[in-house]
């Protein structure tokens, strides 16, 4: 009982405690692990968002001109008349 008693006081966590804490540092560091492969893809999704956001942006805010203006020079090619 005494020596149960001073290992007590001697460790400052007890064995569930440690193992807790084992158990979280190998869970924290292949999170980090895993973290580490995605940064090669991340440079591949920025270059994609800098050339779809701005046509995003134009298409959003000239949409209905883009589509007027491509069906006027439509019915031209086709050779009929332009419709309003």
């Amino acid at each position: 009982m005494k020596n149960a008693l001073m290992n007590r006081m001697t460790s400052p966590l007890s064995t569930k405690a440690q193992s807790s804490l084992v158990e979280l540092k190998s869970a924290l560091r292949s999170f980090h692990q895993s973290e580490r492969g995605d940064n090669e893809n991340l440079g591949r999704m920025l270059v994609l968002a800098l050339i779809l956001v701005p046509i995003v942006i134009v298409l959003t805010v000239f949409g209905t001109e883009i589509v007027t203006k491509s069906k006027e020079i439509w019915q031209q090619v086709i050779g009929g008349a332009v419709t309003p």
